[in-house]
């Protein structure tokens, strides 16, 4: 008897509380004549108001309401209001099972200009402190490395009217990411025109809130991945965050002022196409544009950054600060905590055809200089060789850094320290060098010469070499050295990049990827050799005769699916 009052129990149990699967719905703007959300055909579609309602949604899943492991298809032309909103998630995912939103073809989200309202509030979609989503613009897009172009993608965010001679200059973001949001991936999505600019006037007083992603950074904004997304004509691109911050691969970000800022505890960086800052350029030289811009508070946050397998090309304008700027020990908002481990900067591309700060400025810290930073087979190519204010790479003084495998050319300063005179533990060894005409274009580790001689006779680069060539800069193509958009920079044949580095093997051999295992790659995912001299630079120019590997691993993600 007790075993059948046992079982009835149990069957009553399945019976109340049925087995809830995943379950698709579609959503537009009004909702359709016939409710019901069963297709994006106009009739049965479900309203924006739908899915904002939190009755809706339910966690753990429940029949019928939006849970862990369901999709939303957002259909059609989605109009928001000047200074609108549009969706606000209401419950969170789970490991494994992600809440996904995703664009039906051609789905868009316009608006005058969508809401930047401060503390999490804006955004055409808001994930509203809820965790372990998806929001998927539809097709595979963004910037591929391997053919040099950029998919345009389905899913858009657009505004229609902010901007320089449009009705309003509003602070504005396209998808805002609050506070106690985790496990979010973004990708696919094309947002863009946040803020038209036009002209050189100083009429944008909002530029650094105008963004295409932003992500709040308290109490925490943590696992956050923006990946093959489209973001342009913007005032700051991608905007905060936390920890395990994964911006990349497939990211095209242009005409912005700056494309990111963030200063994770550990950060990743990898795969995107940076281009196109001139349009912000202005009399009062109030914009300085940079391509990635880490900065904290006093006692900085980032513990770990990776920078890595990023182009940066096209007009960078005559106010650009830096393609990547870390903030150093002596900035009130620094970037890295001290004893930092990082920024390991690698197999990344930067063109200048116009004078700036510099392309790279990795820094130090305080804390007895013991920030670890590794800088190594990256390309920096410019057209300033005599300019004292243009630097290849920028670093502070550091007892750990590591410079190695790089091609720095056309600026007055192709390597630099701050402080010159002081010396320190680093290893600066197999890089090539091109057009310097400077009078220091060797400023480092206690020397501060126009001289390669006078550069090696100090210890420095033993085994590097200087050419300093005005013509077959590097032996790579024309079109590259001029900084054209997405030009192929790969050595060609007889190029002094083939061969010319040391095997860094070691340093990437088990490592995780994404980090530091992607140095076992090139930029384009050829597998560099085991064995043998490696190229100076982000190619590996015979990967025939690299070991058999995997291929690089691609559309990484920090949520668990």
């Amino acid at each position: 008897m007790l075993l059948l009052v046992q079982l009835f129990v149990y069957l009553s149990l399945l019976m109340a509380s049925p087995a809830a699967h995943a379950e698709t719905f579609y959503v537009s703007q009004n909702g359709g004549a016939v409710a019901g959300g069963s297709a994006c055909n106009g009739q049965g579609t479900l309203s924006a108001s739908w899915f904002n309602t939190a009755g809706n949604w339910s966690n753990p899943k429940v029949a019928g309401k939006i849970g862990p492991g369901d999709t939303v298809y957002a259909c059609g032309k989605f109009t928001g209001t000047a200074g609108g909103t549009m969706l606000f998630f209401q419950a969170s995912g789970s490991s494994g099972n992600v809440i996904t939103l995703l664009f039906d073809t051609g789905a868009t989200f316009t608006a005058p200009y969508w809401l930047n309202g401060g503390s999490g509030n804006g955004g055409a979609i808001n994930t509203n402190g809820q965790s372990y989503l998806l929001i998927n613009g539809g097709n595979d897009c963004g910037w591929d490395p391997v053919s040099n172009t950029t998919k345009p993608c389905n899913g858009t965010i657009v505004n229609t009217a902010n901007g320089t001679n449009l009705p309003y200059q509003a602070a504005t973001i396209g998808i805002d990411v609050p506070a106690n949001s985790t496990n979010i991936r973004i990708k696919n999505v094309d947002i863009h025109n946040m803020y038209q600019r036009t002209g050189t006037s100083n009429e944008d007083g909002n530029w650094t809130a105008q963004n295409c992603i932003k992500m709040e950074n308290s109490p925490t904004i943590t696992n956050i991945t923006i990946d093959h997304t489209i973001c342009h004509d913007v005032g700051w691109g991608i905007v905060g965050g936390t920890d395990n911050i994964f911006i990349g691969p497939g990211n095209d970000f242009y005409n912005a002022d700056h494309n990111i800022q963030s200063a994770p505890v550990h950060g990743f960086i990898f795969g995107n196409h940076f281009h196109d800052w001139g349009i912000w350029d202005n009399p009062a030289l109030s914009y300085h544009h940079d391509g990635f811009h880490c900065y904290s508070n006093s006692n900085g946050s980032a513990q770990v950054l990776y920078i890595y397998n990023n182009l940066f090309d096209g007009n960078v304008g005559s106010t650009m600060q830096a393609f990547v700027y870390l903030e150093g020990e002596t900035s009130s908002t620094r970037c890295f905590v001290p004893n930092a481990k990082g920024p390991y900067l690698f197999n990344n591309i930067a063109i200048s055809n116009a004078s700036h700060q510099s392309q790279y400025l990795p820094a130090g810290n305080s804390a007895g200089n013991t920030l670890q930073a590794l800088f190594v087979n990256n390309m920096s190519f410019g057209n300033q060789p005599s300019s004292s204010g243009m630097y290849s790479v920028q670093f502070t003084a550091n007892n750990n850094v590591m410079v190695r495998n790089n091609a720095l050319g056309g600026a007055g300063i192709l390597i630099g320290q701050k402080p010159t005179n002081v010396t320190y533990n680093g290893t600066i060894d197999y890089n090539r060098y091109e057009n310097c005409t400077g009078y220091n274009c060797f400023s480092a580790n206690g020397v501060s010469s126009g001289q390669f001689s006078a550069w090696q006779s100090g210890g420095n680069d033993p085994h590097g070499n200087a050419g300093f060539s005005t013509s077959n800069f590097f032996g790579v193509g024309s079109g590259c050295v001029a900084g054209s958009v997405a030009a192929d920079c790969s050595p060609k044949s007889g190029s002094p990049l083939i061969k010319g580095g040391t095997n860094l093997y070691a340093l990437c051999a088990g490592q995780p990827n994404p980090g530091l295992g992607a140095l076992c790659y090139d930029i384009k995912g050829q597998p560099r050799p085991q064995t043998g001299n490696w190229d100076i630079g982000a190619f590996n120019s015979s990967s025939s005769a690299a070991s058999s590997g995997p291929s690089a691993p691609t559309g990484l993600s920090a949520v668990v699916q």
